[in-house]
């Protein structure tokens, strides 16, 4: 019980952790092309 807790965890941390990761790149990307905008 104890080791599928552990396993629950780690995947969960796994997954916050690229979400955070593919959020910010896709925030970013959004970000310079609202820019690209406004300068173009």
């Amino acid at each position: 019980m104890t080791f599928k807790l552990i396993v629950f965890i780690g995947i969960l941390a796994v997954v916050a952790v690229l979400g955070m990761r593919a959020y910010r790149s896709s925030v970013r990307g959004f970000e310079q092309r609202q820019a690209e905008v406004r300068q173009g």
